[in-house]
C-alpha cells in the first residue's frame, strides 16, 4: 500500500471518528436537554452536590455536548472540537470506570436518558470511540513509517 493511499485512509478514519463523536455527543446532549430535572437528580445522587450546583452542571454539560457536537459538524476548527469531545468522553468514561471498580455497576453518566445500558458496556463503547478518535489524530505519514513503507527512523 502506498503512502497516498494510507493518507487517504487516515483522512477517512478522521471523518468517521468526527461524525461518530458528533452523533454521540448530540444524541447525549439532546437527550439530557429533554429532561434536565432527571439529569440533575442523577448528578445529585452520583456526586452529592446541591441542587444549585446540579442545575449548573446539568446545563453546562448539556450545552457543552451540544456545542461540541455541532462544532464537529459545522466548524472550521473540527480538530479542536474533536479533541474537546474526546476530553469530555474520557472524563465521562473515567467517572463510569471509577464507579464500576468500586462495585457500582449501575453508575450512569446520563448519556442517553431513555436508553440506559450497564456501565461496563458504556465503558467499552466509550473506549472504542476514544480509540478511533485517537487513531484519527495520527497523521498518515506516521502510519506509513510504522508499517515500514516510508522513510524515517
Amino acid at each position: 500500500m502506498d503512502e497516498a493511499t494510507l493518507i487517504r485512509q487516515s483522512r477517512l478514519a478522521g471523518s468517521v471518528a468526527r461524525y461518530a463523536l458528533a452523533v454521540t455527543l448530540l444524541l447525549a446532549g439532546c437527550s439530557k436537554a429533554t429532561d434536565i430535572p432527571e439529569f440533575m437528580d442523577l448528578l445529585r445522587a452520583a456526586i452529592s452536590v446541591s441542587e444549585t450546583t446540579a442545575r449548573f452542571l446539568a446545563l453546562a454539560i448539556t450545552a457543552g455536548e451540544i456545542s461540541i457536537g455541532t462544532g464537529l459538524l459545522l466548524s472550521p476548527f473540527q480538530d479542536a472540537f474533536r479533541r474537546l469531545g474526546v476530553l469530555m468522553l474520557v472524563t465521562f468514561t473515567a467517572y463510569l470506570a471509577s464507579g464500576y471498580l468500586r462495585g457500582e455497576p449501575a453508575a450512569d453518566c446520563g448519556c442517553i436518558l431513555f436508553l440506559s445500558m450497564p456501565a461496563g458496556w458504556a465503558i467499552v463503547r466509550n473506549l472504542a470511540l476514544i480509540g478511533v478518535c485517537v487513531m484519527a489524530e495520527l497523521p498518515g505519514h506516521v502510519l506509513v513509517r510504522r508499517r515500514g513503507t516510508g522513510t524515517g527512523p
